[in-house]
């Protein structure tokens, strides 16, 4: 879904297959991806997700919006070794904060 300059003065993932999900880099190293759009239009956000979460660099931060808690999703991420925490916003906004280790 996205793609990271080779660059490490520039760490900005840029967009390289259009979604319907709201993508956009909040600070050097932190992103946030909005798949509620994405559940909106029928579709299935695994893959755009894993895709931004593949590119992640040592350190660097994903946070998914998501309408619900993705238990499936938290739980693969957890078995690679990222470090997975969930903030409930609303009864239909949760928040997804996918950490990269080295371990992972």
């Amino acid at each position: 879904m996205f793609s990271k300059n080779d660059e490490k003065t520039n760490h900005q993932m840029k967009p390289r297959i259009k979604h319907s999900g709201k993508f956009s880099e909040l600070s050097p190293g932190s992103f946030i991806l909005d798949v509620r759009p994405i559940f909106e239009n029928g579709g299935e956000p695994f893959s755009p997700i894993m895709d931004c979460v593949d590119q992640l660099r040592n350190g660097d931060t994903l946070d998914v919006v998501a309408p619900f808690e993705p238990h499936p999703l938290i739980k693969q991420l957890q078995a690679k070794h990222f470090i997975v925490k969930t903030e409930k916003k609303s009864a239909d906004e949760y928040w997804v904060n996918v950490k990269k280790s080295l371990d992972s």
